[in-house]
């Protein structure tokens, strides 16, 4: 799985990437000649959420591509500026699809990646030839969910208590007009290793059980504990003095500060651009209702062709354990375009079985694919006490 290096707006970041054919599962640069998916996760769990769309053989037989946003992740490079908003993400991406010549893209996006998603259909609608909207956001954060936002981020800043009181004098010192660089005292000094690994394991957890709506696998829980170590890689102060600010400027700050599109800036998408938008009938979010609003203003401003569909018991993420219903749909975008624009370049299936480029850290994780033991987990269970994190020695980096 390549690094990719990309000069920002802000400095210099390195893209984790992944990109698959239907030859290579872990591949350096796409097929030219098949039509590429451009994937895009939503926050605290990164690319590995796509995990049973680059196993899928359906999917496979076309250029699949993934990354993991600033901040999430093993993506690295300079820190994101406080204000960094859904254009400047927008921005990273195109700069990314630009690295790694990538054509115009089909676009499946998650959760807060489809404010990334749609940002860049309305900018720069010639890159993107269909979406495939995972609970799309397209109205405003509901005060509600921004306090608990909120809460989210104060939780995980209290897994590093000594950390967490310098980050609030220094705030206190910069509301009052004070800036000093000397934010932690003796006593600090001295504990400053302290980590309650416990508590960010149960905020790390409760951010991610909205998102799932209590429903887990063997599978969710790898992915989990996989996520968990990363994000105690990323946001912890430990291994950068700016980690606090860097994980709300990337997830707090990104849900808080995003802008509804509203008709006039929808009206921009490509007229023909197929729009297929799924939301989970267990979602506890306010995303089911905004999806609605959203269909409806694409309708008003003239999109073509435009459809919404609640999956039945599925939870905010319904791209993992409802995978068949929207990889059969996304499936079928990028097929009828295909048709449509190259009727006599035939796409050949691809070969099988096919593998997930994460299948060998999900399996270090403690899953096991179905059919390889009888005793694996077939239901949707939640396991906590098998949250933990995991040692990763994921692959050798390969920059571009």
């Amino acid at each position: 799985m390549p690094i990719v290096s990309v000069q920002t707006r802000s400095g210099l970041v390195n893209f984790n990437c992944t990109i698959s054919t239907p030859t290579t599962t872990d591949a350096l640069s796409i097929d030219p000649n098949l039509p590429t998916i451009l994937f895009m996760h939503g926050p605290y769990l990164p690319q590995i959420a796509f995990q049973s769309q680059f196993s899928d053989p359906l999917l496979r037989k076309f250029n699949l591509v993934t990354f993991d946003f600033r901040v999430h992740g093993e993506t690295t490079g300079a820190e994101i500026p406080e204000g960094y908003g859904q254009e400047d993400v927008a921005d990273d991406v195109l700069r990314l699809m630009d690295t790694l010549s990538l054509p115009s893209c089909h676009i499946m996006a998650v959760s807060l990646g489809t404010v990334i998603a749609l940002e860049i259909a309305i900018t720069h609608p010639e890159r993107c030839l269909s979406l495939l909207l995972i609970s799309p956001l397209g109205l405003e954060e509901a005060e509600e969910l921004k306090v608990q936002h909120a809460k989210i981020h104060e939780y995980w800043r209290s897994g590093y208590p000594d950390h967490a009181s310098a980050y609030a004098n220094r705030n206190r010192n910069k509301l009052n007009g004070h800036h000093s660089s000397n934010d932690i005292d003796a006593n600090e000094e001295q504990n400053e290793e302290r980590v309650l690994e416990e508590v960010l394991k149960d905020v790390f957890y409760g951010c991610v059980q909205m998102a799932f709506s209590g429903q887990k696998s063997e599978m969710s829980d790898a992915c989990l504990s996989i996520a968990f170590t990363y994000a105690s890689r990323q946001w912890s102060p430990l291994h950068s003095p700016s980690a606090f600010d860097q994980f709300r400027y990337a997830t707090l700050d990104l849900y808080n500060n995003r802008k509804a599109f509203g008709k006039s800036r929808l009206s921009k998408i490509r007229k023909s651009c197929p729009i297929r938008m799924f939301t989970g009938e267990a979602d506890r979010t306010e995303t089911p209702r905004s999806a609605v609003v959203l269909e409806r203003q694409m309708r008003e401003v003239g999109l073509e062709d435009v459809g919404l569909v609640e999956v039945d018991g599925a939870p905010h993420l319904v791209s993992v354990h409802h995978a068949g219903v929207t990889n059969s749909v996304l499936h079928s975008l990028v097929m009828q375009h295909h048709k449509a624009t190259q009727p006599s370049v035939p796409i050949p299936d691809a070969p099988t079985p096919v593998f997930s480029p994460w299948t060998p850290i999900l399996r270090r994780a403690g899953w096991i694919p179905e059919g390889e033991d009888e005793e694996a987990d077939a239901g949707l269970i939640m396991h906590h006490q098998g949250f933990s994190s995991t040692s990763l020695n994921t692959r050798e980096k390969v920059s571009i």
